[in-house]
């Protein structure tokens, strides 16, 4: 004859508690994760957003200055 398992309250509460554990753990775990590469990502796009905005008033700025030469030079002939 097979034993039989008794499932008692204490037993579930205990195997639940120790579930809830591990549970906790490997969340906190990916939620660390997932902060970290965000915080990564955060860094590398502002260092773009930097670059190309330093290379967008570049252009402004020689684009201006050619209008300008252009009509110091027509107003001189």
């Amino acid at each position: 004859m097979k034993p039989v398992a008794v499932l008692t309250t204490d037993y579930l509460e205990q195997r639940l508690g120790h579930l809830e554990e591990r549970f906790e753990q490997r969340f906190n775990h990916l939620e660390s994760l997932l902060i970290e590469r965000f915080e990564r990502r955060l860094a590398e796009t502002r260092g773009d957003v930097l670059k190309w905005s330093f290379l967008f008033w570049v252009g402004q700025v020689a684009a201006i200055a050619g209008m300008l030469a252009f009509v110091l030079r027509s107003l001189s002939h």
